[in-house]
């Protein structure tokens, strides 16, 4: 496939994907050619996503984040000792 270049084929692949996330992929067979092409069009989409719609991230989201999963874990954790 080629690259996305325009809005328009950008929701074209939108829709497509969409359109088999809808399919149980637990029902097909390994080496299935849907999963092949959700793979191309995914990596087109994440392609053209970075390109055109950049997430600008800095050092205080990053670390927020971390911060957030540990505290996740230890209170998993601590809830796992608990009982």
């Amino acid at each position: 496939m080629k690259p996305i270049e325009t809005e328009e084929q950008y929701l074209v692949c939108l829709r497509r994907l969409e359109e088999n996330f809808q399919v149980n992929p637990n029902f097909l067979p390994g080496g299935d050619p849907l999963i092949a092409e959700m793979d191309e069009i995914a990596a087109l989409v994440r392609e053209y996503e970075e390109t055109h719609y950049p997430i600008k991230s800095n050092w205080w989201v990053a670390l927020n984040v971390f911060l957030f999963d540990v505290k996740y874990q230890f209170r998993r954790l601590w809830n796992k000792f608990q009982h």
